[in-house]
């Protein structure tokens, strides 16, 4: 997932909400185990395209695993239920992960971590009464965790952070040079063969001018890029955060 989220703060990437449960993975996900036949073949050097029309629709439907089975003489086995069918949009987990790609954003929405990426839609809300409003910039990123695996709503402390994009100082893309690959009679952009000049630090970021409606109150802190804290006030609720200000991420404290 989560590379579902993109820009987060150094306390709250996607990586440890898994690894904390804030973000649980699939309760039933399909186990696909790699045989010797495969493993010590000339097709290991070409797996990814072995697994893809297997796992592809599979690992976005019900969750996917893999096993290595060194010893077992077959290529490929599966272990669960295997999907052929359409992938309708939205895209929705019971971990209260949704994917929306006709409206062009990823959302987490559970007791422990809101999360958002994609267009700005006026209005961005979540369950419990926790809203994003007035945001000035057409694409937002945006994570609200709590900093004691607990939920949000039992929790006394939260991180967030919000921003539109960043890149590296002189960062260029040239769109007429993308590159395709082919694969199940399909084409697949290489994404990465649009950068024409990947630029080097120090790194500019975009910062979110919004509001963060929250259904308690207490107070907040900013921090910049040196972990310094640079405002604490207290709210009632609603944050005000301001592009102004060089906001890394925020603390609030009920």
């Amino acid at each position: 997932m989560l590379g579902l989220i993109g820009y987060t703060s150094y306390t709250c990437n996607i990586r440890d909400l898994f690894c904390n449960f804030l973000l649980s993975p699939s309760k039933n996900p399909t186990i696909f185990k790699f045989g010797r036949k495969i493993l010590y073949s000339v097709d290991a050097g070409d797996y990814y395209h072995f697994l893809y029309p297997f796992m592809s629709k599979t690992s976005f439907k019900y969750g996917a695993e893999i096993e290595f089975d060194e010893k077992g003489d077959y290529k490929l086995k599966c272990d669960g239920k295997i999907f052929e069918g359409n992938i309708e949009c939205p895209l929705k987990w019971e971990n209260g992960v949704e994917w929306n790609w006709e409206e062009e954003y990823i959302k987490i929405d559970n007791e422990y971590v809101k999360g958002y990426a994609g267009k700005n839609k006026g209005e961005i809300e979540f369950k419990d009464g926790i809203k994003l409003k007035n945001i000035n910039k057409e694409f937002v990123v945006f994570l609200l965790s709590s900093s004691e695996n607990k939920e949000i709503k039992h929790s006394k402390n939260l991180y967030f952070s919000i921003v539109n994009t960043s890149h590296n100082s002189g960062y260029k893309e040239d769109f007429s040079n993308i590159k395709f690959f082919q694969s199940g009679g399909r084409e697949y952009p290489l994404y990465w063969s649009v950068v024409s000049e990947p630029g080097t630090l120090p790194i500019i970021v975009y910062r979110v001018d919004c509001e963060l409606i929250l259904p308690f109150k207490g107070s907040f802190e900013y921090y910049n890029f040196y972990m310094e804290k640079i405002l604490e006030e207290s709210f009632e609720n609603k944050i005000k955060i301001s592009e102004k200000l060089p906001v890394f991420y925020g603390i609030i404290k009920k």
